[in-house]
């Protein structure tokens, strides 16, 4: 897992207003490994992307892959369900693809607005 990632990030939502798709472009460097954890930092960018923090996570032996990010910036939503560890997959020719779902209540307008989400991350190493 060590080294530079690059690749894409898409959540799709429902609310009380229906549904709604973004995809963002997603960079990641790790920068350590140990046995099957790693860590490292990510970063995320695009139309209303604007996210960075660090990743960490596990990696087995089949390839099945667990990934967090923590400290994201530039969200105001509370988390209400789901734990946000995305699950998946590591080809042997260094291709990721993990999803995660949760619910999310956000600020919108005096109140806020509740939005479940599903989002998938596809990653290629660099």
């Amino acid at each position: 897992m060590v080294g530079g990632w690059g690749g894409t990030w898409t959540q799709t939502w429902v609310t009380t207003f229906g549904p709604g798709s973004q995809t963002c472009n997603e960079t990641w460097l790790v920068t350590v490994q140990n046995a099957g954890a790693f860590d490292g930092t990510y970063q995320r960018s695009g139309d209303d992307c604007g996210a960075s923090g660090m990743i960490n996570g596990g990696i087995l032996v089949s390839g099945e892959v667990d990934v967090r990010h923590r400290g994201a910036t530039g969200s105001d939503c509370v988390l209400l369900s789901g734990d946000g560890v995305y699950k998946g997959f590591v080809s042997p020719a260094g291709g990721l693809t993990a999803q995660t779902a949760y619910s999310v209540r956000c600020p919108f307008n005096r109140g806020t607005l509740d939005y479940s989400v599903t989002a998938t991350l596809s990653m290629n190493r660099r």
